[in-house]
C-alpha cells in the first residue's frame, strides 16, 4: 500500500492492520472481553475478527461485536503490538486472548523462551561465579542454562498434571488446549527476561561500592529478583484463568503448586545459583 507525501501523516485503515497482521486464519476466534467463541449472524463460529462477507461485498473492515458481551470482539486488532504488550505487562486478560488464541505468535514465544533460557542461565552463572573470566568457566554456564531448562520443564509438567487433575475431580465435558496452554506457560516464562535489567541495574548501582561481585549486585537489586518472580506468578495465574478453564481460586492454586516445584527443583539442583 502506497502513500504519498500528502497522505503519509493520515490515520492507517483498519484494512492494513487486515494485511499486515493475516487475520484470516481456519482456527475459531473468541472475544477478548468475556472469553465467548465469536459468531456470526446465523450462530456458526467466524475464524475471523471483521465482517468477512462486508469486506468482500463492499471492501470495508468492520470488526465483529460478541453476541454474548455486546462489545467489539477484539479490539487489539487495531493496537500497535508495544500497546499489547504493555497490557500483558499490566496483566489484562483480554490481551492475553489476543496473544495466546486469536493471534498465532508460537514462533515469537519459541524465540523469547529461547533468549530467557540464556538470561536464567548467565543469571544462576553469575551468582555462582568464584572468579575468573567467561571463557574459563564457559562450562559452568552451559550447565547452568540445562538447570533453568530443567526448572522450566518441571514448571510446565506440575501445572499440566495439576491442571488433568483439577480436570479429572470436577469432572468436565470439554478440555482446554494444552497444546496453547503450553505456549501460555512458555509466555509466563518470558518474563524471567527481566532478570537481565535487575542483573544490569545491580551492577551499575554497585560500581563504588566496597563489596565486589555478585554479592554486591544481590544485595542492592534483591527487590528486583522477588518482582520478576512475583510477575512471573502473576503472569501464570492469568495464563491459566485464559486457557485451563479453572477459577480464579483453582488457577491461583495450581500457578503456586507449580512454581513451588519449580523453586524445589532450583534448591535441589544447586542453591548457589539462585539469587533469592
Amino acid at each position: 500500500m502506497k502513500y504519498t507525501n500528502k497522505q503519509k501523516h493520515e490515520v492507517i485503515p483498519i484494512a492494513y492492520f487486515v494485511k499486515t497482521k493475516k487475520l484470516t486464519s481456519d482456527k475459531m476466534k473468541v472475544c477478548v472481553n468475556c472469553g465467548a467463541e465469536i459468531l456470526d449472524k446465523r450462530g456458526q463460529p467466524l475464524n475471523q475478527v471483521y465482517d468477512k462477507a462486508l469486506s468482500n461485498k463492499s471492501g470495508i473492515i468492520r470488526l465483529v461485536e460478541c453476541s454474548s458481551c455486546g462489545q467489539v470482539a477484539d479490539k487489539y486488532i487495531e493496537y500497535e503490538g508495544c500497546l499489547v504488550l504493555l497490557d500483558l505487562a499490566l496483566q489484562y486478560q483480554p490481551a492475553f486472548r489476543h496473544t495466546l488464541v486469536n493471534q498465532n505468535r508460537r514462533t515469537l514465544i519459541l524465540k523469547m523462551v529461547f533468549l530467557t533460557l540464556i538470561v536464567d542461565g548467565y543469571t544462576r552463572w553469575f551468582f555462582s561465579a568464584d572468579g575468573g573470566r567467561f571463557f574459563e568457566r564457559e562450562a559452568e554456564f552451559y550447565a547452568a542454562a540445562g538447570l533453568a531448562a530443567i526448572s522450566l520443564v518441571t514448571f510446565i509438567f506440575t501445572a499440566l498434571v495439576t491442571i488433568l487433575a483439577a480436570q479429572f475431580v470436577r469432572v468436565r465435558t470439554t478440555s482446554p488446549d494444552y497444546v496453547l496452554l503450553v505456549y501460555g506457560l512458555l509466555l509466563a516464562y518470558c518474563t524471567r527476561f527481566l532478570k537481565l535489567a535487575a542483573l544490569l541495574w545491580g551492577s551499575q548501582s554497585t560500581s563504588d561500592s566496597t563489596l565486589v561481585g555478585s554479592q554486591s549486585t544481590l544485595e542492592s537489586t534483591q527487590f528486583l529478583w522477588y518482582f520478576v518472580d512475583i510477575l512471573y506468578l502473576l503472569t501464570s495465574v492469568n495464563v491459566m484463568k485464559v486457557l485451563s478453564g479453572l477459577g480464579s481460586l483453582q488457577s491461583t492454586v495450581t500457578a503456586v503448586v507449580a512454581h513451588a516445584a519449580l523453586h524445589l527443583v532450583d534448591l535441589y539442583n544447586n542453591d548457589s545459583f539462585l539469587p533469592f
